[in-house]
């Protein structure tokens, strides 16, 4: 569907560039933002035990590591 839009100069600038690096058109990577910008966001896990927020990243992370990282 056709509809005019109005971008800010930066915006267009940024979405063309993308497009050109994609193989795409503006339309293509405009539909793209709007649909990831639109989608629900999943609600998140909570630990039963903590109550705080659980993140999956494919596998446990220790604490040696969150210090280490940290340290950096």
């Amino acid at each position: 569907m056709r509809t005019p839009v109005d971008l800010a100069p930066d915006l267009h600038a940024a979405a063309m560039e993308r497009a050109k690096r994609s193989r795409t058109t503006l339309s293509a990577i405009v539909n793209e933002a709007l649909e990831r910008s639109l989608r629900p966001i999943d609600p998140l896990r909570r630990d039963p035990m903590t109550g705080l927020g659980v993140v999956d990243l494919g596998r446990s992370i220790s604490g040696d590591e969150v210090t280490e990282l940290l340290d950096e």
